[in-house]
């Protein structure tokens, strides 16, 4: 099955902090895979709906589902395969 180049994608920002680097918020988006590149912040995700599937440069994969909790470190050289309408909660920090 070949996955749409341009998902459809919605982000609620619910918090931004006094300097601007740290977001919260709510964000779907239908099925998709993102290239292999360096991930730009520190995001902590809790999975709502969905799946997700991270791999990491070496081929590590991780695989989480709804109700799944997982961090991702900026810097992390990694892909993300997004399968069925994906739900997530998130919080963002630019480490820089």
């Amino acid at each position: 099955m070949a996955l749409p180049i341009y998902p459809t994608q919605k982000n609620a920002t619910l918090f931004v902090n006094d300097t601007g680097n740290m977001h919260v918020g709510m964000w779907e988006s239908t099925a998709f895979k993102s290239q292999m590149k360096a991930f730009p912040y520190n995001e902590f995700v809790q999975l709502l709906a969905g799946g997700i599937s991270v791999t990491e440069q070496d081929g590590n994969k991780h695989e989480f589902s709804a109700g799944d909790v997982f961090f991702v470190p900026q810097g992390t050289v990694c892909s993300w395969q997004f399968t069925g309408n994906v739900s997530k909660f998130y919080c963002r920090v630019d480490g820089d």
